[in-house]
């Protein structure tokens, strides 16, 4: 077993492997493409208290160290970290550890893309999925419907926000042809506006709501954790799509 940022790290390596798991996700020995959990044959991340609930399984970066992914179905693809789903109780140190995450996207996004050419940005993540670059513009177009919608609840009470037909978005031309430069920019200054804003919340802010019109009243907390979540979960579908790939 190996822990780290509360997690329970369960290596199931053959004798050779049983000391890199953990390592080769911090990048000992070899660079990891981000540091962050992603589904990989032979080591299982069992969330114990941290950014995730118990209940969901998540998976160390792939390596080629210890080998290529093989045998995964589409919502292995689709969801490589599970869908999310908050704990029953969100607490203080729960969030930090997702404002945590929210502040290493700009950085994470940016070391997944490094290097990759337009022919391997336009390459789906997974069969019938976006490409690299739609993924890339697409967190932007998302995380600015969040930080408004955090906005509007912390002002108001309990707003109607208005959804966004994210598919359409991605459909636009400049989230299929654009550069991701301009989306990587944004980002960064995006979540450094963001985490500021949860760094200066109270417990009785992130308590605040706004309503989705399909989904119902959320919880400022609770969306926090989903776009935690979503931090992680874009940016493992380009680096388990690097790792399949051999980029």
């Amino acid at each position: 077993m190996y822990e780290s940022l509360g997690y329970t790290v369960a290596a199931s390596f053959s004798e050779g492997h049983k000391k890199a798991p953990w390592g080769v996700a911090l990048g000992v020995g070899v660079e990891p493409f981000c540091d962050l959990p992603s589904r990989m044959l032979g080591a299982c991340i069992t969330g114990k208290g941290s950014l995730f609930p118990a209940s969901a399984n998540y998976f160390l970066p792939s390596a080629k160290i210890v080998g290529i992914m093989s045998n995964l179905d589409e919502n292995d693809l689709k969801y490589p970290l599970g869908r999310y789903t908050a704990p029953a109780t969100i607490s203080p140190e729960q969030r930090g550890l997702w404002i945590e995450e929210m502040a290493k996207l700009p950085a994470n996004l940016s070391k997944a893309v490094a290097g990759l050419s337009n022919n391997q940005l336009d390459t789906p993540y997974r069969p019938g999925g976006w490409t690299v670059r739609q993924v890339v513009h697409h967190l932007p177009d998302s995380h600015m419907q969040s930080y408004t919608r955090f906005r509007l609840a912390l002002t108001e009470n309990s707003p109607v926000i208005k959804p966004y037909e994210e598919g359409a978005w991605a459909e636009l031309s400049d989230a299929k042809t654009a550069a991701v430069a301009p989306s990587l920019a944004l980002i960064d200054g995006l979540h450094t506006r963001f985490v500021l804003l949860l760094n200066s919340m109270t417990n009785a802010d992130f308590a605040k709501t706004f309503r989705h019109p399909e989904l119902g009243e959320r919880r400022l907390d609770w969306t926090l954790g989903l776009y935690a979540w979503h931090c992680l979960h874009h940016v493992a579908h380009i680096t388990n799509l690097r790792s399949r790939q051999g980029w």
